[in-house]
């Protein structure tokens, strides 16, 4: 199985393209909703919330939620993490 670096190089996307292509469901959105209700508390803090749910879940064994979380924290530093001043609360698909 190849890694995630050799993957991206042979397509030939960048880090950042890498989390433009990512789909999240609407379940996911709405997550990410909920995490940037918190960006008054700072962009690193909020990164910081997601990854430490990402440690919860998988230490409960919540693996699908945890996978979930890593979904939301890829398009929270797709948006907010490049650029803070640009990250905007977005409507999640319906």
């Amino acid at each position: 199985m190849r890694d995630e670096t050799k993957c991206s190089s042979c397509v030939g996307w960048s880090y950042e393209e890498k989390l433009l292509h990512i789909a999240p469901s609407g379940a996911q959105c709405r997550l990410l909703s909920s995490y940037k209700l918190n960006l008054d508390r700072g962009v690193d803090t909020v990164r910081r919330l997601i990854l430490a749910d990402v440690a919860r879940f998988q230490e409960m064994g919540a693996q699908k939620y945890a996978d979930d979380l890593k979904i939301v924290l890829a398009c929270f530093a797709a948006e907010c993490l490049s650029d803070a001043s640009d990250c905007q609360e977005k409507p999640a698909p319906e």
